[in-house]
C-alpha cells in the first residue's frame, strides 16, 4: 500500500511553484533589456514587481485545483485555476501597494514597444 503524507506533497507542490516563479522572472527580467532599462526606479523596483506579479498569477493556480480534486471534469478546475491567478493579478493591481508596480510595468512594457516600432507615419489624405 503506498502512502503519501499529506505535507510532503503540498512541500513538494510548494517547490514546484517557486522554481516556476523564480524561472518566469529570471527568463523575463533577462531577456527585455529595453523593458527593464524603461522602469521608473531601477532594476530593484523591476525585479520586485516582476516577483509580484508572477508570485499573483502561480501561486493560487495549484490551490485552486487541490480545492477542485474531484468536484468537476478534467480541465475546467485548469481554466477556473488560471481564470482565478488572472482575478488576482487584477487585485493587486487595485492594492495600494502593489498597484503601482504593476502599472509601471504595463508602461514601460507599452513604452518598450512603442520605441521598437518608431514613430507612425504620416497618415495621408487622399
Amino acid at each position: 500500500m503506498n502512502v503519501i503524507d499529506g505535507w510532503s506533497l503540498l512541500a513538494q507542490i510548494a517547490l514546484w511553484v517557486v522554481i516556476a516563479i523564480a524561472l518566469a522572472v529570471a527568463f523575463t527580467y533577462f531577456s527585455r533589456p529595453r523593458t527593464r532599462a524603461l522602469y521608473p526606479g531601477g532594476n530593484r523596483r523591476y525585479l520586485a514587481a516582476l516577483t509580484v506579479q508572477a508570485a499573483g498569477f502561480m501561486i493560487p493556480i495549484p490551490v485552486v485545483i487541490i480545492l477542485l480534486i474531484g468536484r468537476l471534469p478534467a480541465g475546467i478546475d485548469v481554466m477556473i485555476a488560471v481564470a482565478v491567478g488572472i482575478g488576482v493579478i487584477f487585485l493587486l493591481r487595485a492594492l495600494p501597494a502593489t498597484g503601482p508596480l504593476l502599472k509601471d510595468l504595463h508602461r514601460a512594457r507599452v513604452e518598450a514597444v512603442m520605441e521598437r516600432l518608431g514613430p507612425r507615419p504620416p497618415e495621408s489624405k487622399p
